[in-house]
């Protein structure tokens, strides 16, 4: 598997690289154990609306995207940005263990730049947990660089409509998807996919 890092310009975006961002033209994916989604810390019942998915890499350790951690406005404020830790790492379905951000490190070079591929935002994060999963395995990273025309698999916990954002769980959100497209574009630090070869993403679904 490939860990990627989502980025949403709107349900059928066109980027995998980087907000809240389902799965659209996805079905139900019983499978990428490791591939969970951040929630409140407290409570039991799924949050209101999307947050963020993410992908264990490791123990402790859980790869995102930027913006799905940083708790200054994005479109309005620039770097340095300020983090947030109050959010909770869980491998849904309901009733799994929630497990507490202990801290996140987000690439410097992050300029807030979610929308646009072509500016060259390296939208990731590495966020760090306070006790370790033991119930499943991490993923190891790739290390092999992608290539045009590459087959992608896609996972995420976002919703399907935008329709469907901010609404509580009963909705399309909190139900692991997944999808597939191809490789249309590469730049330094991002992978580009249309949405018009294959599935696509949406609010919920960044950085898994």
């Amino acid at each position: 598997m490939l860990p990627a890092v989502m980025t949403l310009l709107g349900c059928g975006a066109l980027e995998v690289d980087s907000l809240e961002h389902a799965i659209i033209g996805g079905v139900a994916d019983p499978g990428h154990p490791a591939v969970g989604v951040f929630v409140d810390p407290a409570g039991t019942s799924a949050p209101v609306g999307p947050t963020c998915t993410g992908t264990l890499i490791g123990p402790r350790t859980v790869l995102t995207a930027a913006h799905c951690v940083i708790a200054d406005d994005i479109y309005t404020k620039h770097p340095p940005y300020a983090t947030t830790t109050a959010m909770a790492f869980s491998l849904l379905p309901a009733g799994s263990p929630r497990y507490p951000v202990e801290s996140v490190q987000i690439r410097p070079e992050f300029d807030g730049s979610v929308d646009d591929p072509a500016e060259g935002s390296t939208d990731l994060a590495v966020v760090r947990l306070a006790k370790p999963v033991l119930e499943t395995p991490p993923v190891p990273v790739a290390r092999l660089a992608p290539t045009l025309g590459e087959a992608i698999t896609i996972v995420g916990y976002g919703v399907t409509s935008t329709a469907d954002y901010g609404q509580t769980g009963g909705k399309s959100w909190g139900l692991k998807r997944k999808t597939t497209n191809v490789i249309a574009r590469l730049t330094p630090t991002s992978l580009i996919y249309l949405a018009t070869s294959g599935g696509s993403i949406c609010y919920g679904d960044s950085g898994g």
